[in-house]
This record gives structure tokens, C-alpha cells and sequence, in this order.
């Protein structure tokens, strides 16, 4: 059988597997890279570019955000060099993957010279679209250009409550402003990431634009993402005297959003609205986890992938835990350990294990503000508390622990931290909640078969 020549499919798509290993071991650079895919000795026909593009998409579906980043970016410089940037060019679905993938590779990977590139891409598609008037198109890719911009500054600040009140956002503004910083570098050129706040009202212009022209469930999706670009603007730069308009006009958006959003199409978007709403008293009643979830648990990791599943979960503990729901709470993580495989649930449990210590048996008392006294009832009794690991076939062993957090209440009844590594166990009173949850070490083994969590309060 004759051998397959340099230039057959098969052997392009090795070598675009190949050039994206080789980036990712650092034997050589991205712009190499780009500069062979972009070589007429390359045979880069535009089925071998759609099918990069997919690749890419796979890669995201999987939760590889870099790695889909890296196989879009080839597919649009062989594209680009080839046939174009036009809608009908296999350029414009390896935009399309580009820019998806940048905004989570960013998060992890800060890098200027991408954030550039992926925002120069998105605003040439936004202005092909308003050449040939298609409105319905454009204000998806608003909706693109605008998360493209705040997600990769705000993908650790989403996650802060949007029911923190003006004193809890201000005492926490510290440790905000050193994860929002700008000051986040480009691995090769050692350039710094535009400024987080510059990001988030760029944002906004186009989300505004986004919304002004769209209807239905994209109009929802573009107010979400209004609410989460004003909550970076409240994180990178706090400003107590406008804190309270901003927190009206997000109020307004995520009521409208939720009226406009597709449940089942955006289940994450639709939680984070009723977190809003629910920190202002007006989030509807949750009866059930079919208040919450389109489908079972357990269906969620096969709808939406392992990655969007966890996220979607991670909203509803984190909503029920700042609503007190612990009825349901006690439900949802019995749902989520018997029906979510241990290698997705990985990404969520920490959350599971904050969760976790706001049901447990004996805990009556409500969680107190960050750094506020705690109030501890006459009739509080001192518990040793030991956290602990067990092998599979050997006794608890807390020496296994590399680190952990400890959380003490001091003689003038405030809540103070430290860091040490603990052998056996502590006393304190059984306050729980949020402070035991900083116990858990950050460094713990997530194969559960290996070793198992426990968490036994036992009396002195």
C-alpha cells in the first residue's frame, strides 16, 4: 500500500495535533506555531479548518478551555490566510470557538497578547454583522464581546455573593482587589492584562447595545451578563456612594432576566439571577430541586457537560445556603454523591463541603457576618472536634494533612484565623457553619475510594 503524502488530510491533522502538543510543552512558541499553519506548504483545506474548529469545541465541552483555545487559533490563521474573514469562510466558526474558548483560558492563564487578539476577532465579527444587518446575530456577539471581557478578570469574583450588603462588601474589598488587580501578567511578553475595571465598563457597552436590540432568552442572557459585569465594577473598585444605585440597576436587570430566560437553556444564568433576587427579599419560592433544575441531578452532567453541571451546582448550593434552606440543602448533597461521578464532583467540592457544614446535626445557630463577634448561647456546650481522614483498609490518620485552617473564637468573642498543621483535634464551642468550613484542607485527595472525609464531634 502506497504511504499517504506530507500533504494528505490525515497527515495535516496530525501535524495540527502535533503543533498543539508541542505549544503546550513549550518546544515552541504560539507564533511559530501560527506561522506554519499560515505556509502554502501546508495542504489546509476548508474541511480540515471546519474540523479543527469542532475540535476546539470538543475541547470545551470536555473543560479544556486552552486546549480548545490552541486548536481555534490555528484553524483561523489558516483560514484567515486562505479564504478570508468573511461569514462564509471556515474563519468565522473558528471565531467563534476562539472567543468562547479565550474568555476561560484567560481565567487560568492570564495573557495579554491573547485578550487582545480574542477581542480584536469579536469586534471584527460585530462589525460584518452590522454591514449586513442581521440584528438577531449581532446581538449574540455583543453578548459574546462582552463576557469576552469580563470573565477573565471576574471568573474568581463571580462567585462572590450578590447578597453581600455594603459593610460585608467593603470589609471583604481587600482580598477582592488583590485577585482583581490588574497586574496580571502575560507568561511570554510579561505584559499586563488591561485594568479589570476599563474591562467591565467596556463591557457594558456593548452588553447595553446587546440588549437595547435583542428580545426573548437572548435579551436574558445579555441582562446576566449586565449583573455580572456590575458586580466586577463593585469588586475592582468599591465606591460606597454609589453602591446603592448599582445595586438597583442590577435588582431590575435580574428581575427582567428572569422572566426572559430559557430554563433550561441557561440553568446557570437563571440561579445567579435568583441569588439577586433572593438577597433582596423577592427571589419566588423554592419547594423542590425541580424549583431549581430543568431535569434530575443526575441527568445534568449528560445535558451540559461535566463542567457547565458543576457550575450549575455549585449556584444552587451556594443559593439554598444563602437562603437557609437546609431541607433542601441536606437533599441536593445526597443527590449530588449518588449520582455525580467523583471525577466532576471534584470540581465542586468545596462547595459540597461548605454546604456540608452549614446541615450538619446540632448546628442551630445563624452564620455571622465576616469578622463579626459571635454570639455564644449560655447554653453552649465545648466540643472537641476532630477532622480527619481514613484510608480504605487503615485507621483515621490526621498526619496524612499537609495543611489546615483553623478558625478560633478569642477571649473578646471575635472570630480569628490562623494556619497550622494539626495532629489530632481542638475544642470550641458548636458554632460550625462558616467556620468550620475553613477547616477543610485546600490541599485534600478528591478520589474519594482512596480516602473519605470526616467530620465527628465528639464530647471532651
Amino acid at each position: 500500500m502506497p504511504r499517504k503524502s506530507r500533504s494528505s488530510p490525515d497527515s495535516v491533522a496530525r501535524q495540527v495535533v502535533r503543533l498543539v502538543l508541542d505549544i503546550q510543552e513549550q518546544h515552541v512558541s504560539e507564533a511559530v506555531a501560527v506561522e506554519r499553519v499560515r505556509s502554502p506548504q501546508w495542504a489546509f483545506s476548508q474541511e480540515m479548518a471546519e474540523q479543527t474548529a469542532a475540535v476546539s469545541r470538543e475541547a470545551m465541552s470536555a473543560g479544556r478551555p486552552c486546549d480548545a483555545y490552541l486548536y481555534a487559533r490555528l484553524a483561523l490563521e489558516a483560514s484567515d490566510i486562505r479564504w478570508g474573514r468573511t461569514r462564509s469562510s471556515p474563519w468565522w466558526s473558528a471565531a467563534d470557538a476562539l472567543v468562547d474558548a479565550a474568555r476561560l483560558c484567560l481565567a487560568a492563564e492570564p495573557d495579554a497578547g491573547r485578550f487582545r487578539l480574542a477581542c480584536d476577532v469579536v469586534d471584527q465579527q460585530v462589525a460584518l454583522l452590522r454591514a449586513d444587518g442581521d440584528v438577531v446575530e449581532l446581538a449574540e456577539t455583543l453578548f459574546a464581546a462582552g463576557i469576552l471581557r469580563v470573565h477573565p478578570h471576574a471568573a474568581v469574583a463571580l462567585d462572590i455573593a450578590a447578597s453581600l450588603g455594603m459593610r460585608e462588601r467593603q470589609e471583604t474589598r481587600h482580598w477582592r482587589r488583590d485577585v482583581l488587580i490588574a497586574d496580571r501578567r502575560s507568561p511570554e511578553q510579561g505584559e499586563c492584562m488591561p485594568p479589570a475595571l476599563d474591562c467591565a465598563m467596556e463591557a457594558l457597552t456593548y452588553l447595553h447595545e446587546a440588549v437595547d436590540i435583542s428580545e426573548g432568552h437572548v435579551k436574558g442572557r445579555c441582562l446576566n451578563a449586565a449583573v455580572e459585569a456590575l458586580n466586577l465594577v463593585q469588586a475592582a473598585a468599591p465606591q460606597p456612594d454609589r453602591a446603592a444605585w448599582i445595586d438597583d440597576v442590577k435588582l431590575q436587570y435580574s428581575r427582567d432576566a428572569l422572566r426572559l430566560l430559557d430554563p433550561e437553556a441557561e440553568p446557570h444564568a437563571r440561579l445567579q439571577m435568583l441569588r439577586v433576587l433572593a438577597s433582596h427579599g423577592e427571589a419566588p419560592p423554592v419547594r423542590s430541586l425541580a424549583d431549581l433544575f430543568p431535569l434530575p441531578v443526575a441527568g445534568l452532567p449528560g445535558r451540559y457537560g461535566d463542567q457547565h453541571a458543576m457550575a450549575i451546582l455549585d449556584q444552587a448550593l451556594r443559593l439554598l445556603t444563602e437562603r437557609g434552606e437546609r431541607d433542601l440543602l441536606r437533599q441536593l448533597i445526597a443527590e449530588v454523591q449518588e449520582n455525580v461521578a467523583h471525577s466532576a464532583r471534584a470540581v465542586v467540592q468545596r462547595g459540597l463541603w461548605d454546604a456540608q457544614v452549614h446541615v450538619l446535626e446540632g448546628d442551630v445557630l445563624e452564620c455571622p457576618a465576616p469578622g463579626g463577634p459571635i454570639e455564644i448561647p449560655k447554653n453552649a456546650r465545648p466540643r472537641k472536634v476532630l477532622v480527619s481522614t481514613r484510608r480504605r483498609n487503615g485507621p483515621p490518620r490526621c498526619s496524612t494533612w499537609r495543611r489546615t485552617c483553623t478558625s478560633a473564637v478569642t477571649a473578646s468573642g471575635r472570630c480569628s484565623s490562623s494556619s497550622a498543621p494539626k495532629r489530632l483535634g481542638w475544642t470550641m464551642p458548636t458554632l460550625t457553619c462558616r467556620q468550620l468550613s475553613t477547616w477543610l484542607p485546600t490541599s485534600a485527595p478528591m478520589r474519594a475510594p482512596c480516602m473519605r472525609r470526616e467530620v465527628r464531634p465528639s464530647l471532651p
